[in-house]
């Protein structure tokens, strides 16, 4: 098991922050569909790690919950097992 010094919070951090960003969260249907599933739209960190690039970048729970402790773009659910988008999805995709 990677120790955290050895691991890329930052990286990790920003590859979240793109899947869960207006322009990628709009045409990510396996993420929206995940959001879905869920009354207060959260994804399970579980679900975040089955992606090639969190792979790869020896992302954990633990890691991911720790990095979005403090995010203006995802909220950590309570039990720090669940990631959601903070806003709400603008209806028009200005993200061009």
């Amino acid at each position: 098991k990677p120790s955290i010094m050895s691991i890329d919070t930052d990286a990790i951090k920003r590859q979240i922050e793109f899947y869960f960003s207006d322009s990628n969260f709009r045409k990510d249907t396996f993420l929206k569909t995940a959001a879905q599933a869920d009354p207060q739209g959260f994804v399970p960190i579980e679900t975040l790690l089955t992606f090639n690039k969190l792979k790869t970048l020896n992302a954990t729970t633990e890691i991911i919950a720790e990095c979005f402790k403090e995010s203006g773009v995802v909220d950590l659910s309570e039990d720090g097992l669940k990631l959601k988008r903070s806003a709400e999805l603008p209806e028009l995709d200005d993200s061009m």
